[in-house]
């Protein structure tokens, strides 16, 4: 957990919660920070639900260019949940 901490793969909260649902955008940042490390990459603005001043912007584009998730008609779903077949997915991938 220190590892992850010091690495901004997560952030500490008031509380912790194992149980708790991981949205897309979640998923992402700790799977490529994980594996790749810091990046950034300027957001092309192709998905109608991400801004480019959204935190998790160089996320969707690296997973949009590297086709780790679909779009589904130019929107991303950033809160949406990940199945584990998605997850497994994008492990592959990488």
């Amino acid at each position: 957990m220190n590892t992850a901490l010091e690495n901004n793969i997560i952030s500490r909260s008031s509380h912790f919660n194992p149980n708790m649902s991981l949205t897309r955008v979640e998923w992402l940042k700790m799977i490529l920070l994980s594996v790749l490390g810091t990046f950034s990459l300027k957001y092309s603005g192709k998905f109608l639900d991400v801004k480019s001043s959204d935190w998790f912007s160089s996320y969707t584009e690296y997973a949009d260019r590297n086709w780790l998730i679909k779009d589904l008609e130019n929107y991303f779903y950033p809160t949406k949940k990940l199945t584990r077949l998605e997850i497994m997915y994008i492990l592959y991938k990488i």
